[in-house]
């Protein structure tokens, strides 16, 4: 068998494959997740305008999946450049409970994935078999695992 699929190889591998989908959880929980784009000239009162025609409009950014920032930029063109000749203008609106879902979420999370890993590991090691290569150590004598030559401690066997 080779080396990469022995037990405690397998047991790093399953590790970061945990902390990877914890990663992606953050992601989704913090980042942005949706982005919208309204042209002016799709509103009938400020098309009229000569400053509002064209492609200019404005961008709404959320953050997270609870939504706990929204971002508003005002003239900018569908690129979120800001248009020529206009005043930026930015509005953030906070929601305090989306923000707690979010930190409850995360610390849930790793909390998650912590557990995970130790269960993962003290699974692999109660079983009576070898920490390096899985080899059964059921009424063994000696303190040496035979088939890789590693010390055996006294809760493995």
């Amino acid at each position: 068998m080779p080396y990469l699929w022995t037990r405690p190889r397998r047991r790093c591998i399953y590790g970061g494959l945990i902390w990877l989908l914890y990663l992606f959880l953050l992601a989704g929980l913090w980042g942005p997740s949706r982005q919208s784009w309204l042209a002016y000239s799709e509103i009938p009162l400020l098309s009229s305008t000569p400053m509002m025609q064209g492609n200019i409009g404005r961008k709404t950014t959320v953050y997270g999946v609870f939504g706990y920032l929204t971002i508003d930029r005002d003239s900018v063109d569908s690129t979120g450049a800001l248009a020529a000749g206009a005043e930026p203008h930015v509005q953030w609106q906070w929601d305090p409970a989306a923000l707690a879902w979010s930190s409850v979420s995360t610390i849930a999370g790793a909390l998650l994935a912590y557990a995970f890993i130790r269960l993962l590991i003290a699974r692999g090691r109660l079983k009576g078999r070898c920490d390096e290569c899985g080899y059964d150590l059921t009424a063994l004598q000696s303190q040496r695992c035979p088939e890789c030559g590693t010390e055996i401690p006294v809760r493995s066997r």
